[in-house]
């Protein structure tokens, strides 16, 4: 996959090196929360040469608003296919320890950029317990 060749070649040469023993498994299209409404989100299962696994993040880099009121339908077309690298950029800048998979790429003309997916929604076990003694 072109794209995703295009995304490792974006990330920090430690990652590149990792990611160079992982193979696409699968990818899967879900639903994102409020922020993120409307926009492409994608998670991609890779398989690492010992059958360990990552899950990344793939999510649609929508342009500024800005954007879309004050330029051209051309202009913000191609602001817009860019707009995962600016958001990369500014993410790096922030966080650059904790996003160590950050990296942009481009599918179909649209930006996205890349992550590892972190779920931080968790259960705790005995919350029911918890519950009924208050």
């Amino acid at each position: 996959m072109d794209d995703f060749s295009r995304y490792r070649r974006n990330v920090r040469p430690d990652i590149q090196v990792l990611l160079a023993n992982f193979h696409i498994s699968d990818i899967i299209r879900y639903s994102v929360g409020v922020g993120s409404f409307g926009t492409r989100c994608y998670l991609m299962l890779l398989t690492g040469n010992d059958n360990n696994h990552l899950v990344l993040q793939i999510k649609e880099a929508p342009p500024l608003i800005y954007n879309l009121q004050t330029l051209g339908v051309d202009q913000a077309i191609a602001n817009g296919q860019r707009a995962g690298l600016r958001i990369v950029t500014a993410q790096r800048a922030l966080r650059s320890s904790s996003y160590p998979f950050l990296g942009p790429t481009k599918f179909a003309q649209r930006s996205y950029y890349i992550r590892q997916f972190r779920d931080m929604k968790e259960s705790v076990n005995g919350l029911g317990k918890f519950l009924s003694i208050l």
